[in-house]
C-alpha cells in the first residue's frame, strides 16, 4: 500500500510495529519484480537466503571459524523458526550474532586487535538495526552497549564512545527523515506501553520463571525440534563455560560475567514461555536462539 497508494507509515497507515521491516518490505516491492504469487513467495524466500548469506560472510570474516560455525548452526534452524520469510526476527539475526560474537570476545578473550576499532562502528550500527527491527529487543541493546563499552574501555584503558554513538546516531536520524518521529513515537512506543503490554501482562508466577529457565526447558521437551536443538547448544555452552571458569585466575569475576550473558540472553526473549514451535512462537525465539549460537 506504501508503493501503490504513497501512504506515509505511521501517519497514513498505522502499526505497532518498528519502521525498518516495513522500508525492507517497500524495498524489495519496488525493486524485485514478480508476476504471481508463487514467484512472489520464491523471490521472498531467496531474498532472505541471499540476506543470510552477507551475514554469514561478514561474521566468518569477523570471528573466522568460530562465526562460520555460528552461521552454519544458524541455518540449519531457521527453516522451522520461519527465518526465510521477511520478518523483523529474521532481519535481526545476524546482527545479534554480532552483537554475542563481540561482547564474548572482549570478556573472555580479552584481544586488542585490529578490529577494535571497526567493531565500535559496527556495534553502534548493529544497535540501530536491531532496535528499529525489533521494539522488545531494547533491554538487551541498552545492557549490551552499556557492556560494551565498559569491556572496551578495560582494553583501551580510555572512554571512546563517538564511534559507537555515531554508527546509532547518523543512521537514526537518515530513517527519521522518512518517518515522522512522533507519529513512529506514538504508534510504536506510546502504543505499545499503554496496550499491548498490560494485554501481554497476565502472567503468573510459573511464566517468570518459565523465562529465567527458558534454555533448560529442552530438558523436559526432548520430543520436539526445538527442544533438541536448544540442548545441542546447551550441551557445548556448559562445557565451554566451566572449562573457562576453571582455567580462569578470577572466578569470581568470571563467573558474574557469565551470569550477565545469560541475563542478556534472557531479555531477548520477553514473550515466549514455551517451547513448541507453533505459529506465533516458531519466530519470536529466533533472535535468542540466535544469541545462544554465537
Amino acid at each position: 500500500m506504501m508503493a501503490e497508494k504513497h501512504k506515509s507509515l505511521y501517519q497514513d497507515l498505522s502499526t505497532n510495529h518498528q519502521p525498518l521491516p516495513i522500508i525492507t518490505a517497500f524495498a524489495f516491492w519496488k525493486i524485485i519484480k514478480f508476476t504471481n504469487l508463487f514467484m512472489l513467495i520464491e523471490r521472498v524466500r531467496q531474498f532472505m537466503l541471499f540476506l543470510s548469506f552477507i551475514g554469514a560472510f561478514l561474521l566468518t570474516v569477523r570471528f573466522g571459524a568460530k562465526g562460520f560455525i555460528a552461521s552454519v548452526f544458524t541455518e540449519i534452524i531457521k527453516f522451522y523458526l520461519f527465518g526465510y520469510h521477511l520478518l523483523a526476527e529474521s532481519l535481526v539475526v545476524y546482527p545479534l550474532m554480532f552483537l554475542a560474537g563481540v561482547l564474548g570476545e572482549y570478556a573472555f578473550l580479552n584481544i586488542n586487535n585490529k578490529w577494535l576499532r571497526l567493531d565500535g562502528y559496527t556495534f553502534g550500527f548493529c544497535i540501530f538495526w536491531v532496535a528499529f527491527n525489533l521494539l522488545p529487543a531494547w533491554p538487551f541493546l541498552l545492557f549490551s552497549a552499556v557492556l560494551f563499552i565498559y569491556l572496551r574501555y578495560k582494553m583501551l584503558k580510555q572512554a571512546s564512545v563517538l564511534d559507537v554513538l555515531s554508527s546509532f546516531f547518523i543512521p537514526t536520524i537518515i530513517l527519521f527523515t522518512t518517518v515522522n518521529f512522533f507519529s513512529w513515537f506514538q504508534e510504536a512506543v506510546v502504543n505499545n506501553l499503554k496496550y499491548f503490554l498490560p494485554y501481554e501482562a497476565t502472567l503468573t508466577a510459573q511464566s517468570y520463571f518459565s523465562f529465567l529457565i527458558y534454555p533448560f526447558l529442552s530438558l523436559q521437551g526432548l520430543n520436539q525440534v526445538i527442544a533438541r536443538y536448544y540442548l545441542l547448544l546447551l550441551i557445548p555452552v556448559i562445557i565451554s563455560a566451566a572449562i573457562i571458569l576453571f582455567k580462569s585466575q578470577r572466578k569470581i569475576r568470571t563467573g558474574v560475567i557469565f551470569l550477565l550473558f545469560y541475563f542478556l540472553l534472557i531479555f531477548l526473549n520477553l514473550r515466549i514461555t514455551t517451547l513448541n514451535i507453533g505459529f506465533y512462537t516458531a519466530f519470536h525465539v529466533l533472535p535468542p536462539v540466535s544469541y545462544f549460537k554465537e
